[in-house]
């Protein structure tokens, strides 16, 4: 049996409400269809749950159309490789991982994205509200 192969991955981590981590996974089975993935680990941080918490694992079928669309607008944007950083305050870390075993892409801010990378960051956003679906 052949493994599903990771296409984009989005990791949202709040360092301030106790939250944890949302990951959201787009992959591609061997025969061409798509699922997301959805794991939302809560209260990771400090709570009453332990430092290990309690995870959520949710998947479901996706549409080409929709993944088609999003690699479409991820081949258009032209950004730069080392942007002006900058630390934000309260918020977390977001993480966009572009492909998998061929070849991969990882872009990561604080808070918001630097000048520059606004795109990533609606694409990003897109892909979590698309794990929405899925809860």
């Amino acid at each position: 049996m052949k493994k599903l192969e990771t296409i984009l991955t989005v990791k949202s981590e709040s360092t301030c409400d106790g939250f944890g981590l949302l990951k959201v996974r787009i992959q591609q089975s061997p025969d061409g269809a798509f699922f997301i993935e959805t794991i939302k680990k809560i209260g990771y941080l400090e709570s009453e749950l332990g430092e290990a918490g309690m995870a959520i694992k949710t998947t479901r079928n996706l549409a080409a159309m929709v993944v088609d669309g999003i690699l479409e607008r991820l081949r258009s944007i032209e950004i730069h490789a080392a942007p002006d950083f900058k630390m934000g305050y309260d918020g977390g870390f977001t993480e966009l991982e572009i492909g998998g075993y061929t070849g991969k892409a990882h872009y990561r801010w604080w808070s918001k994205p630097p000048v520059g990378w606004e795109p990533l960051k609606n694409i990003a956003q897109e892909i979590l509200e698309l794990s929405d679906d899925a809860s």
